[in-house]
């Protein structure tokens, strides 16, 4: 059997008071506390190290690609980096999110998966629905697989009035 290690142990600097409803810890507790729940996140080391050129440049001053491990559980998350090339539902996003499906009409954006790396991501958008509420594709009308483009004529119009 398993067991997480003692919070005590974790993060000693952890207070807890319930009067006030505050929780304080040191920085450092807390970047360990990030790091520990960050312990199972799969990092594709070569995806970014190729996507942030500071970490790319870290990892070959010290010989080894696991320093993109290291760097985006101790800062990476905390910076707002993903940890991976993130697979974004082309069709359900810009279904989800009008104002992209917009930006890419208009040449504002080149995809969604653009729009979510560069700025979705941050702003706490999902790139593809909840697991709970995903049917099976070969289940949704009129369905395209992820990454692909909708034919033209499953393109909404905008109607101009006059």
């Amino acid at each position: 059997m398993s067991l997480p290690p003692s919070v005590k142990a974790l993060i000693p600097s952890l207070r807890l008071d319930e009067v006030s409803n505050i929780t304080t810890l040191s920085t450092e507790d807390f970047k360990k506390l990030i790091a520990f729940a960050l312990e199972h996140i799969h990092v594709d080391e070569d995806w970014y190290i190729a996507r942030y050129s500071d970490v790319r440049d870290a990892s070959q001053s010290r010989g080894s690609k696991n320093y993109a491990v290291e760097h985006y559980r101790t800062h990476g998350f905390l910076e707002g980096r993903l940890p991976q090339d993130p697979v974004v539902d082309e069709v359900w996003y810009r279904e989800t999110y009008p104002d992209v499906d917009e930006a890419i009409r208009i040449g504002r954006e080149t995809s969604a998966k653009s729009h979510f790396v560069d700025q979705g991501y941050h702003e706490g958008r999902k790139p593809v629905p909840d697991a709970a509420t995903i049917a099976p594709l070969s289940a949704r009308p009129d369905s395209v697989r992820p990454g692909t483009r909708a034919p033209i004529s499953r393109i909404p119009v905008r109607q101009l009035s006059g």
